[in-house]
């Protein structure tokens, strides 16, 4: 089957997109992701029809993905400050199962706590990050100092945060999980990079 590469549609971070066709017809499209180096990753299925508003949402999505992976990386390092501001919210305004003896309520908080500090750290800004961990942890009622909090964390955060190694990341994951889910698109990527002459996974060298 042959594979033509559509010019350049998009750049983020010194990685750029584009749309790669399967045989003679755009029948059967996908998008691709390519890194300075000349990887390539498909980081969506083939589709018929291949838009410039089709391809803005699969990067979206990747990008989205990318920040997801990275704050769920980095949220451990945050769960101090998280925890000693919850801890120190007065009666009422919190988890009673913080202070429960019994582990399991005692671990259903924290993984509260943890799951919302991980979208919490996908906000722009800190109003919005503490609004978003107000409202994934139950019986959170917050007050100034949640923004102030998130505001320490996020700063911190974006100075970790390198995003085209992220998106990298999630262009590898995108693929892998793609290839998973079906065997038809696995031989379409596996020929498609022999095409290219990529190796099956991009990031070995």
């Amino acid at each position: 089957m042959e594979y033509k590469q559509s010019e350049i549609l998009l750049n983020i971070s010194n990685i750029s997109f584009a749309a790669v066709r399967f045989g003679e017809t755009d029948q059967f499209m996908a998008v691709i992701a390519i890194a300075q180096d000349g990887n390539k990753w498909m980081i969506s299925s083939t589709q018929p029809k291949m838009t410039l508003g089709k391809l803005n949402r699969e990067v979206t999505n990747l990008v989205t993905k990318a920040i997801h992976m990275a704050a769920k990386e980095f949220a451990p390092d945050y769960m101090g400050e998280a925890m000693a501001y919850v801890r120190n919210l007065p009666d009422g305004h919190r988890s009673n199962y913080l202070g429960s003896v019994d582990r399991e309520l005692y671990n259903e908080a924290v993984t509260d706590i943890s799951n919302a500090l991980e979208h919490a750290l996908m906000q722009n800004d800190s109003f919005r990050a503490a609004v978003e961990f107000e409202s994934r942890v139950p019986y959170l009622v917050g007050d100034r100092e949640l923004v102030l909090t998130m505001d320490d964390i996020l700063m911190d955060f974006k100075l970790k945060y390198n995003q085209e190694t992220w998106i990298v990341s999630a262009c590898e994951a995108t693929e892998e999980a793609l290839r998973r889910e079906n065997s038809f698109l696995d031989s379409q990527i596996s020929a498609w990079k022999k095409a290219e002459g990529l190796s099956e996974n991009s990031l070995q060298k």
